[in-house]
């Protein structure tokens, strides 16, 4: 039981930022083969500046991908909370219902 509380711990730092939070959150409304990168990224910049997809700026995009792509996913799949698939979509991994069950019955603060 003692181990419980420091991956808890390494889940709560991991999922502080609002980018990882709603990476979550996408692939937990995502069908089961996943959600393409590309959907998330739009997905995430669309609630984060509150427009349409459509009028989201191509610029932002690739910015918001790369930064998926380098920092937050890496992240996620280390610690078993997504994976990626070789066709690039993300989906649950080994550890999701642990950091959704996290983000629905914890109050996270954001580190932005």
């Amino acid at each position: 039981m003692r181990k419980a509380v420091p991956e808890r711990r390494r889940v709560c730092a991991l999922v502080r930022h609002p980018r990882r939070r709603a990476l979550l959150l996408v692939v937990a409304i995502a069908p089961d083969h996943g959600v393409p990168l590309q959907t998330a990224v739009e997905l995430i910049r669309t609630l984060e500046i509150g427009v349409t997809p459509q009028g989201i700026e191509q610029q932002s995009v690739q910015i918001l991908e790369h930064t998926l792509e380098q920092t937050h996913l890496p992240a996620l799949a280390a610690m078993g909370l997504v994976t990626v698939t070789d066709t690039g979509h993300i989906q649950a991994g080994s550890r999701f219902a642990m950091g959704l069950r996290f983000l629905v019955t914890t109050r996270t603060v954001s580190s932005n």
